[in-house]
């Protein structure tokens, strides 16, 4: 039994289903936003998003293209997803947030940061791609291929149902827009709080290129999950929920 509800909302037309916390929480605190990584949905998000919504409003959308939610003729790039994640804020009339993104949802939570640092207390970056030293379409796809036998089978399972309803022509073309993306050329101008999150056995992240981003980003910092793989929201959704939660306390401290 999950602690979230389905709800859909109309955005410029199209229907974006989201899950949602059930409980109403201390509207002092920001509103935690889950962005999901390529091809899949909010449904692997949904252990992390139980566990945080015990404490905090939870928001988590399945992206055009992707869940429940309906699907432009052609795949959206990265500055597209942020420009929607944010309308579809808006029209829920969720103010200031944090963001944490997991995998690509960790790009489009830099995009929408950048174009509205207002609206965003904090980012959490678990597992950010894209790692510079993969970046194509055959790099990101040997890395995934090794990570997936490295995952909970149970997740596995999810993550192919994802997949077909996404569809190998939609996935392809949002991979060649996140390939393309370069998230790094934006941290710097990113003054939030900001944590990163590596998982100690993700092949996907390198740690490398994790501490990169916490590096570039003039308040970020890093964290390791020793013994998770790149799917950390899922394997290991009770240390994750205690680093974000640690990140919401203390951009709610800060405006005390």
């Amino acid at each position: 039994m999950t602690s979230l509800r389905s709800e859909w909302t109309i955005v410029d037309g199209t229907r974006i289903h989201a899950r949602v916390s059930q409980r109403q929480h201390d509207r002092g605190l920001p509103v935690v936003v889950l962005v999901h990584g390529l091809s899949v949905s909010s449904r692997y998000l949904v252990r992390l998003g139980d566990r945080l919504a015990g404490d905090h409003e939870v928001l988590v959308p399945d992206l055009p293209g992707f869940g429940l939610s309906d699907k432009p003729s052609s795949a959206l790039d990265m500055p597209a997803l942020a420009a929607v994640l944010e309308r579809w804020l808006d029209a829920r009339g969720a103010g200031r947030v944090v963001l944490a993104g997991h995998s690509l949802g960790c790009q489009i939570a830099i995009r929408m940061a950048a174009r509205s640092p207002e609206r965003v207390g904090a980012l959490a970056l678990l597992a950010p791609t894209v790692d510079p030293a993969a970046r194509s379409i055959t790099g990101q796809a040997a890395r995934l291929l090794r990570d997936a036998v490295r995952e909970p089978i149970p997740l596995v399972a999810i993550q192919l149902r994802d997949y077909l309803r996404t569809g190998l022509r939609r996935s392809l073309q949002t991979l060649r827009f996140a390939v393309a993306d370069e998230p790094e050329r934006q941290l710097a101008q990113l003054r939030m709080p900001a944590l990163v999150v590596s998982g100690g056995r993700d092949p996907i992240v390198s740690p490398t290129w994790a501490a990169t981003v916490a590096r570039l980003l003039p308040d970020g910092r890093l964290a390791t999950i020793e013994g998770a793989a790149h799917a950390m929201p899922y394997s290991a959704p009770e240390r994750c929920a205690a680093l974000i939660r640690e990140l919401v306390i203390g951009v709610a401290s800060r405006r005390l």
